[in-house]
């Protein structure tokens, strides 16, 4: 057996995980962390454990409707509305809607037909910390977004983008203003061209160099393994005509055999 989930080397651990890594090392607000962590309405838990492979929640499975999964709030309505109890030290001793504990990880068995997994770092976003203080309290977020979907997927996507642009250190470039006229003209390319110091024939013969560098490498690799390829693909009989098909035509002898 392992740690019961309110003791403080487990559900802490979890609680001071997120506050260092997501808050502390990256820059992210309580907030911020919270619902990007509701990342997980989509997707499953494939690898991680063997035999066990499982979404989040029900609507994040791959096949949930004909275009994949769901994206949504649910994984928050979940986590809130789903456990019987309403803080760690309850929530140890009767960890329903979860079946079964795993000593870092909990399992619902069947939710409508579906098992679902769960991480002690999901769980704790669901309870006010324990120790009191030990960590942020990410459930009063997690509250908010279990009821608001709207609010959610705001926040979500504004926390998104501030992710994306971890690390970066160059200016980044404004987007082009949509034309007024509704079409691009000549002029709208060079008054783009030289806002940024690009000399445009250059650029060009430069990209018209580079597909044909490309065109060539391609027909060297396919002349390397042609033989492989035929060889795989066909019967033998087929591959030795084939190959020497190949051989006359490049040798600029090919005649009209099919």
């Amino acid at each position: 057996g392992g740690l019961p989930y309110h003791d403080p080397l487990r559900c802490q651990a979890s609680g001071q995980e997120i506050k260092e890594k997501m808050m502390g090392r990256n820059g992210f607000s309580q907030s911020e962390a919270t619902v990007l962590i509701g990342a997980h309405t989509i997707g499953e838990i494939r690898g991680t454990f063997p035999g066990l492979q499982a979404p989040w929640v029900y609507n994040g499975r791959d096949n949930y409707t004909p275009e994949g999964p769901m994206f949504d709030n649910e994984f928050f309505r979940y986590i809130i509305h789903e456990p019987i109890e309403s803080n760690v030290f309850d929530f140890s001793s009767n960890f329903q809607p979860f079946e079964t504990d795993f000593s870092t990880w909990f399992r619902d068995d069947d939710f409508n037909g579906t098992p679902l997994n769960h991480l002690d770092t999901d769980v704790v976003l669901a309870f006010p910390p324990h120790p009191a203080g030990a960590y942020p309290d990410y459930s009063v977020d997690s509250s908010a977004f279990s009821v608001d979907n709207d609010l959610f997927l705001k926040a979500f996507f504004a926390a998104l983008d501030k992710m994306s642009k971890l690390g970066v250190t160059v200016p980044l470039f404004p987007a082009t203003p949509e034309c007024a006229c509704g079409e691009i003209d000549e002029s709208d390319f060079d008054e783009v061209l030289n806002a940024t110091g690009i000399d445009l024939p250059p650029l060009l013969e430069a990209i018209g160099q580079a597909e044909a560098d490309a065109e060539e490498t391609k027909k060297k690799i396919h002349a390397e393994f042609r033989q492989d390829i035929v060889r795989l693909t066909v019967s033998v009989e087929e591959a030795k005509r084939m190959l020497e098909l190949a051989e006359k035509a490049e040798a600029g002898v090919i005649d009209a055999e099919k």
